[in-house]
């Protein structure tokens, strides 16, 4: 009876060794498993793609920081695609306004000398063609083939800053918002003369 005690305490002990081998095969390193977890989670949000912050986008319109703002530049308006439009980021060049109507002759044939300005002093004036005198489909319609300058769509509010009574009208200022030359309807202004002026 002894020795089948022994040998019934031996088979009880190897069986709980065999237990306790499959236990340890089955997880041998309990961490093991939370260890390779991270591998298949998304990426931290502060590193995921999405939007640059706001901070970072420079702004379209607007004064450059050290450059005074003359009273006459400061007005807003809207672009012919309904943009807002701050006349206060004109300020630093010289300017010249360009006031046309679309069933005008006369502007239209103005377009070429006034895209040759925009074209030859590009960066370094700014050319700004503000229509008005008729509607909005019809002021898009005549600026649709203008190229080279800022197109502003008015309802006579501009016109009234500037003391616009007809068209076709200049305005030129220079880089600090003096007013340099004008011409109206019947006068002659040789715009890019005054303009290479201003650049001596």
């Amino acid at each position: 009876m002894t020795s089948r005690r022994r040998y019934a305490v031996l088979l009880v002990l190897m069986f709980a060794a065999v237990l306790a081998g499959c236990s340890d095969q089955a997880d041998p390193d309990p961490s093991a498993g939370r260890q390779s977890e991270p591998s298949t989670t998304s990426t931290p949000p502060a590193e995921s793609p999405g939007p640059k912050p706001q901070a970072s986008v420079e702004p379209s319109s607007g004064p450059a920081a050290d450059v005074e703002v003359p009273e006459v530049l400061r007005f807003e308006a809207s672009t012919l695609d309904g943009s807002a439009f701050d006349g206060g980021s004109l300020a630093g060049k010289p300017t010249v306004f360009w006031f046309w109507a679309p069933w005008c002759t006369v502007c239209l044939s103005q377009v070429p000398e006034v895209e040759g300005v925009a074209e030859e002093y590009a960066g370094d004036v700014n050319v700004v063609g503000v229509g008005g005198l008729d509607s909005e489909s019809a002021i898009e319609d005549f600026a649709a083939d203008l190229d080279g300058m800022v197109l502003l769509a008015d309802d006579g509010t501009l016109w009234q800053r500037f003391g616009i009574t007809e068209q076709s009208s200049f305005v030129i200022l220079d880089a600090n918002g003096q007013e340099v030359a004008r011409s109206g309807y019947d006068g002659e202004l040789d715009v890019s003369a005054e303009v290479a002026g201003l650049l001596d």
